[in-house]
């Protein structure tokens, strides 16, 4: 008797009440049967029906990728990653696909891929993708490679200007290069050095080695922008001046009471000042805001330390693993 119509019924039973394990059990049934007398048709228009049943059952795509792949049916497999991009947010797919399209069709294939993701992704997805398929030659700036890292970083960061990830990859390929790209390296220096050590640190040593520091950051701090103010109150710091460094972070963080980088500067300030229990409170207040940000709950953990107070340190950071669940680094 031909177990298909059982089968078949099982399947939509199985989409209906929403049992993805039992679904995907009765089309491995399925595929078995029709592979064993070599119906590879029958099977990719069975996994189809159940992807169009079940259309966020990621596992659908992955066991349908799994017998294309075995059986080299690679149209159907472009078929498949194309579904997965429009169904799917996050880094993942575009990343198998990048991974794909090179393989199968090379290079070319891969920067069309990436110049088109330029305009879907969201900044973040796009800065991890971007970091995850995209590179340059360390011993060549000009080879193909290298040109194409510099095309797709510089309309990224036009794009996304507020995502430091694409300014510090342009950065750090400036950096091997630091005699070509000098006027551009200078230039991400200042845009980025109120939000990034890195760039700041080194901006600063080498205003000072050209006898230039307090009249560079002079000019860039009378602008208005938060960038300017930013820099200006990290220069304060720089020079220990932490009262007026505190002062005039404080009147930034009035303006963004929710901005997590300048609340966490502000705290750690009041604490280098001696006012633990003040750093303390303003860490608390931006949990209130950001609840599962790993780490600041690791700062108010250790807050709570130096205080003397470890059963609050131990209620705080005993939220980490559950605030990042399958991070085996919270633990």
């Amino acid at each position: 008797q031909d177990p298909m119509p059982l089968w078949q019924q099982l399947a939509r039973e199985a989409a209906t009440r929403g049992d993805d394990e039992a679904h995907r059990s009765v089309l491995r049934a399925i595929e078995g049967h029709h592979s064993a007398a070599r119906r590879y048709p029958q099977v990719v228009s069975a996994y189809w029906t159940a992807i169009e049943r079940r259309p966020e059952d990621t596992f659908l795509y992955d066991d349908l990728l799994r017998f294309l792949a075995r059986h080299n049916m690679h149209d159907e497999q472009q078929r498949v990653y194309q579904r997965a991009l429009s169904r799917f947010q996050g880094r993942g797919w575009p990343q198998r696909y990048a991974r794909w399209l090179t393989r199968r069709q090379g290079a070319a294939a891969h920067r069309a891929l990436t110049r088109r993701l330029l305009g879907e992704l969201a900044p973040s997805e796009l800065a991890s993708y971007l970091g995850d398929t995209v590179s340059y030659s360390w011993r060549d700036p000009s080879d193909d490679a290298s040109r194409f890292f510099l095309e797709v970083y510089r309309e990224a960061l036009r794009r996304h200007p507020g995502e430091i990830r694409f300014a510090r990859r342009l950065y750090e390929f400036y950096g091997r290069n630091p005699t070509r790209f000098a006027a551009e390296r200078r230039a991400l220096q200042v845009a980025y050095a109120p939000y990034d050590r890195s760039m700041r640190d080194t901006l600063y040593n080498q205003l000072a080695t050209e006898g230039d520091l307090d009249a560079t950051v002079g000019r860039i701090a009378e602008g208005d922008s938060l960038a300017a103010r930013l820099l200006a109150a990290e220069y304060l710091v720089r020079r220990a001046e932490h009262r007026r460094a505190r002062d005039s972070l404080g009147t930034l963080v009035e303006g963004l009471p929710g901005h997590l980088g300048l609340g966490l500067r502000l705290a750690n300030l009041e604490v280098s000042l001696g006012r633990r229990a003040k750093g303390r409170r303003d860490v608390r207040r931006l949990l209130g805001r950001y609840p599962v940000d790993r780490g600041l709950l690791t700062r108010a953990g250790e807050l709570a330390i130096e205080q003397g107070d470890l059963e609050g340190a131990q209620r705080v950071w005993d939220r980490i693993p559950e605030a990042r669940r399958g991070d085996p680094q919270a633990y």
